[in-house]
């Protein structure tokens, strides 16, 4: 498999043969509302092209639909007739943009070679999560592939230790920007993503959705120096526009 991280959130993932894109924000810099009237967003530039981003994707996946993860210029740019896997909550918004060939994650589907699996996932806690609302994580299976888990836009709560441990995914992408909404904790911080690391040690962690949002709080050097100073070995953080690749034999 290889994993490219674009920006945010949005990346790309060859796996299995296929060429699946996650969660596309193509904004420019600068161009939408600030979250914690710290700057506009986003507060970095796609690093390359939309139409290299897009070329040869057979399909995209939606987490959920804050702006951050699907917006207005990902929505003008997809090909209508391209499928969108989504949860069932959000079917009929992205149909109502046009596209037609949308696909709901209920609990398992499959897709060609892959199995797709959606699972729990916890934007925030407290009152905060009427504001954030339903989110979802999935598990990427295949026959001679590495068992991915893309953990979205959660903190580490009950369910993600659940799925950790009835998973025991060879890669976990975290989203660990320790972004915060009214002060509460919205995604993983460097503690949550360290624990992460520490339960599963023969796994790969890979730390995305940082440095592109201004109400984030941790930053990647300042994770990278926190997992130095844990003794964590097994955490990746990539730059944007950077490709990881690994295979179920080197893991």
């Amino acid at each position: 498999m290889k994993l490219q991280l674009i920006r945010n959130a949005t990346m790309r993932l060859e796996y299995a043969g296929h060429q699946l894109l996650l969660d596309p924000y193509f904004a420019a810099k600068h161009s939408m509302p600030s979250f914690a009237k710290v700057s506009r967003n986003p507060t970095v530039d796609l690093p390359m092209p939309i139409d290299d981003i897009l070329q040869d994707v057979e399909a995209c996946m939606v987490s959920h639909l804050h702006s951050d993860h699907f917006d207005e210029v990902a929505i003008s740019s997809l090909p209508k007739d391209l499928e969108i896997f989504c949860t069932p909550v959000d079917e009929d918004v992205i149909r109502s943009r046009g596209f037609t060939n949308v696909i709901t994650v209920n609990e398992k589907i499959n897709w060609n070679t892959l199995t797709l699996t959606r699972v729990p996932a916890q934007h925030g806690s407290g009152k905060v999560l009427e504001d954030m609302g339903l989110v979802s994580g999935v598990i990427f299976q295949a026959n001679n592939e590495p068992t991915v888990y893309w953990a979205n836009d959660t903190s580490l709560y009950d369910e993600v230790y659940k799925t950790l441990e009835t998973y025991k995914p060879d890669i976990v992408i975290t989203h660990s920007c320790a972004a915060k909404w009214n002060d509460t904790l919205i995604v993983m911080d460097d503690v949550q993503t360290l624990e992460v690391c520490r339960m599963l040690p023969k796994s790969k962690v890979i730390a995305a959705h940082m440095e592109a949002l201004d109400h984030a709080t941790l930053d990647r050097k300042t994770l990278q120096l926190k997992a130095q100073q844990a003794g964590v070995q097994n955490l990746f953080i990539p730059e944007d526009g950077e490709i990881l690749s690994f295979t179920k034999e080197s893991l």
